[in-house]
């Protein structure tokens, strides 16, 4: 099964209604439960976990949603429109889902990919933090680069207050 590109993702939801945010307005609130995915056609978004700056999102095609319908729990982040943003709507993510596999590899796709990153981290903190002349600073870099990887971003200001 070949991979499906975001403008082919975008295409095959072209049926499904368009929802336009303004600048400010959430997308997804957290500790919300919508019970829907949303596809990002066009716009900026921000992601935040608990007034954590995440990331910008700029991507069409990009997915939201998934992991509160995969875990069946609500949203574990805030999305805030940073300019006007439009988003396929899918009411129904199983349904959707089981009529569209190739999508559904896609959006496990992108999870995979997070996944596999932070696991690469992971490995290389360990092979590091047995290195007797590693500085503890090292281990705020490991951080940093699985925050990366997951796509958090802790401001610098926090990092010097810990």
């Amino acid at each position: 099964m070949a991979i499906m590109t975001p403008s082919e993702v975008l295409d095959r939801l072209s049926d499904f209604p368009l929802s336009s945010f303004a600048p400010g307005e959430a997308v997804l609130s957290q500790a919300t439960a919508t019970g829907r995915l949303l596809f990002l056609r066009s716009g900026v978004v921000d992601v935040a976990l608990e007034d954590v700056f995440i990331a910008r999102v700029t991507e069409p095609g990009a997915v939201f949603g998934e992991v509160s319908f995969l875990l069946d729990q609500p949203h574990s982040a805030a999305v805030i429109a940073a300019e006007e943003s439009r988003f396929h709507v899918v009411e129904d993510p199983e349904g959707f889902l089981e009529a569209e596999p190739r999508i559904a590899i896609y959006v496990a796709r992108i999870l995979a990919r997070r996944l596999n990153a932070v696991n690469h981290l992971l490995a290389e903190a360990r092979h590091r933090i047995a290195e007797p002349d590693r500085p503890p600073a090292y281990l705020m870099e490991t951080l940093d680069r699985m925050g990366h990887a997951l796509q958090i971003h802790f401001p610098t200001a926090r990092r010097e207050a810990e």
